[in-house]
């Protein structure tokens, strides 16, 4: 552990001395993940060596559907974000792992001194910012993640943005809002499953039960997991056994929202017909040889849970 902080250590003072005399905030982002905010959308294949952040990323609209709303998208790289605006990156905001709050604060620093420029200092939360003549903000900030009482991981949360292209993004979807709308109906209407998955929840967000059980319906018809899941939930799980429809296509799809939500109804009504459905349908789902090992386990594991605690249901009585 010693030898691996090392090297990281080593690593971030190489970066910041080659750098050292850049007056650029982007710098940061360039340097630890190969993003350049302000810069067009080109990203590292990988992060460099000692920083506890994956290259997987998956890239998802912010809101409609592909297609209809492309102008302005989020990629995800585990724990950071970076967002993209017309093909310019607009922010970037991260979370870096680090085994020791040592380490976290030595790396602290030398991330500031990426920019070439002297941050300034908030005393009290031990955060720094600063702006450049680039363009560009930053603030850099202490973190931490509690995974239990024994185990807290330290972090540096990294935040790089371009309040100028960050403003242009926010006010561009804002005015094309009813446009996007009413694109989003019209996908919806020719049948394309996401649009009315979205549209579904957009209306039950509003208020209209039947408008938004309406569309969720189709897309449900149509196989669409969300839907599936989101109108079994509209339907209400105690009041409509239509909803365990639903529960039970979403589940066969292997969808773990559904069967941490269905395991939740055993744990709540476990002394209940709702529980003992659920149960049913844990155990339907761990016997279903089209799904993984992983998954089928994890249903015969909550399956099990319910039992052992059912057995506190006669007693209770």
């Amino acid at each position: 552990m010693r030898e691996f902080g090392m090297k990281r250590a080593l690593l971030l003072a190489a970066i910041a001395y080659s750098s050292a005399s850049i007056a650029d905030c982007g710098n940061i982002t360039k340097q630890l993940f190969g993003v350049d905010v302000g810069g067009p959308r080109l990203y590292r294949e990988r992060l460099p060596q000692g920083l506890s952040l994956f290259p997987q990323r998956v890239e998802t609209l912010n809101s409609g559907i592909d297609g209809i709303v492309g102008k302005s998208r989020m990629v995800d790289i585990k724990q950071a974000q970076v967002y993209w605006h017309q093909e310019r990156v607009t922010m970037v905001m991260a979370h870096v792992q680090f085994a020791t709050p040592e380490e976290r604060d030595a790396a602290l620093n030398s991330y500031a001194a990426l920019s070439g420029k002297e941050p300034v200092r908030n005393e009290r939360t031990g955060s720094i910012g600063f702006k450049c003549g680039d363009g560009l903000t930053v603030t850099l900030g202490k973190s931490q993640q509690v995974w239990s009482k024994e185990k807290t991981v330290p972090m540096v949360m990294v935040l790089v943005e371009h309040p100028q292209l960050k403003a242009d993004m926010f006010s561009q979807a804002s005015q094309s809002k009813e446009t996007t709308n009413q694109e989003l109906l019209a996908a919806a209407e020719k049948g394309d499953a996401r649009a009315q998955m979205i549209l579904g929840k957009q209306l039950l967000g509003k208020g209209d039960r039947e408008g938004g059980r309406k569309w969720l319906r189709r897309s449900a018809e149509a196989g669409n997991v969300d839907a599936q899941f989101d109108l079994g939930k509209s339907l209400g799980i105690f009041e409509d056994p239509e909803s365990w429809t639903w529960f039970e296509k979403a589940a066969l799809q292997g969808d773990m929202e559904t069967l941490s939500y269905v395991y939740m109804v055993t744990q709540t009504r476990m002394c209940e017909q709702a529980g003992a459905r659920a149960q049913e349908l844990l155990q339907r789902v761990s016997r279903a040889s089209n799904l993984d090992e992983k998954f089928r386990s994890a249903a015969q594991a909550r399956s099990q849970a319910y039992t052992r605690s059912r057995a506190n249901c006669n007693r209770e009585r």
